[in-house]
């Protein structure tokens, strides 16, 4: 009985590290590395895109308050 539970055990044990070999194999098979790059990617682009946007609104704030500033500035004078 002992030696049939130790083959149970064993057979148990072989299929949960064929799974995880499965799963590494899957994890760095080259065409989902390639999907994960391109979505990593594209997510740097649409992060890139809307810094950019940022930094176009900050300039125009900066610049809506230095006009404003100047205009306060000439009216006192």
């Amino acid at each position: 009985m002992e030696i049939k539970a130790c083959l149970e055990d064993a057979k148990n044990l072989t299929n949960r590290v064929s799974e995880e070999l499965s799963g590494i194999k899957d994890f760095y098979d080259p065409q989902n590395i390639s999907e994960k790059i391109t979505v990593f990617s594209s997510s740097v682009g649409v992060l890139s895109e809307m810094i950019k946007n940022l930094k176009d609104d900050l300039d125009s704030i900066t610049g809506f308050l230095k006009n404003d500033e100047a205009r306060g500035i000439q009216r006192r004078n």
